[in-house]
C-alpha cells in the first residue's frame, strides 16, 4: 500500500459528511486495524474497560457467525420507526448496525478461510449468505426499511468475498452443484462486476468444475 500522508483536517471534515451506515463501517475497520495500546486510549473516556476484557475463552470466526445469525432471527436490530415523507429513506440505528456487522463478518471468513476446515468456512458463509436472503425475502423480520431496502444496501466489497467463498465451495461440491451455486450467487449479489465475478469462480473451479461452469453460465445467459 502506498505510504500515504493524510492531512487530519480534511479527514475530519470528511468524515462529518460521510453517510452515517458507512460511518459505521469506517469505525469498524479503525477498530480491527490500530493496536491494543492505541485501542485502549481511543475507547478511555468512553467505555470502562474492565467492561470489554476478552473472554477466557475467545470465539472462533464460525461462533461469531452463528452467534450473529441467532441474534437477527431473535430481533436483536430490527427497530421501527415512524415513516413519513421526510425519513422514508432513513436507516434505524439497528439496520446501520447490522450492515456493519455482517459486512465485519464477510471479511473475517474471507480473511481467515484458510485457518479453518473447508466445510466449516463454507457454512459460515452460507450462513451470511443466508441472512440476505432472509432479508430480501422477507421471511424473518431481521431490519426495519422505511421504504423499499434490502440486502443490497450492505456495503460487501464482493471481489474480496466471493474469490474466498468460491475456493471453499470448489472443495465442497460436485460440479454440477458448484456450477448451480456460484451462477445463483452471482445472479443475487454480483450484477456489479459480473463478468470479473464470473471470471473468480472458474478461476477456483476444477477442470470438471469448470466445465458444468461453463455450460451453465450459458443457460443462465440464454434467460
Amino acid at each position: 500500500m502506498p505510504n500515504y500522508t493524510i492531512d487530519r483536517d480534511k479527514l475530519h471534515r470528511a468524515v462529518r459528511h460521510m453517510g452515517e451506515e458507512y460511518f459505521y463501517c469506517l469505525l469498524d475497520d479503525a477498530i480491527d486495524l490500530i493496536s491494543q495500546e492505541k485501542l485502549a486510549r481511543l475507547i478511555k473516556g468512553y467505555f470502562h474497560p474492565d467492561k470489554l476484557r476478552p473472554d477466557a475463552k475467545p470465539l472462533s470466526v464460525a461462533e461469531k457467525v452463528n452467534r450473529f445469525r441467532d441474534a437477527s432471527h431473535a430481533g436483536e436490530y430490527y427497530e421501527e420507526f415512524d415513516v413519513n415523507s421526510k425519513n422514508c429513506d432513513d436507516t434505524s440505528v439497528g439496520t446501520r448496525a447490522w450492515f456493519s456487522e455482517c459486512r465485519r463478518l464477510f471479511y473475517y471468513v474471507a480473511s481467515d478461510f484458510k485457518n479453518m476446515a473447508s466445510h466449516e468456512a463454507l457454512s459460515a458463509f452460507d450462513v451470511l449468505f443466508g441472512l440476505l436472503d432472509d432479508i430480501d425475502e422477507c421471511s424473518v423480520e431481521i431490519l426495519f426499511f422505511g421504504d423499499e431496502g434490502g440486502a443490497y444496501q450492505v456495503p460487501v466489497d464482493w471481489e474480496t468475498v466471493f474469490p474466498a467463498y468460491f475456493e471453499c465451495l470448489s472443495q465442497n461440491t460436485t460440479p454440477h452443484e458448484y456450477a448451480q451455486r456460484a451462477i445463483a450467487l452471482i445472479s443475487q449479489r454480483g450484477t456489479w462486476g459480473r463478468e470479473a465475478h464470473f471470471a473468480a469462480a472458474k478461476q477456483w473451479a476444477n477442470p470438471e468444475e469448470k466445465v458444468a461452469l461453463e455450460n451453465a453460465e450459458q443457460q443462465d445467459l440464454l434467460k
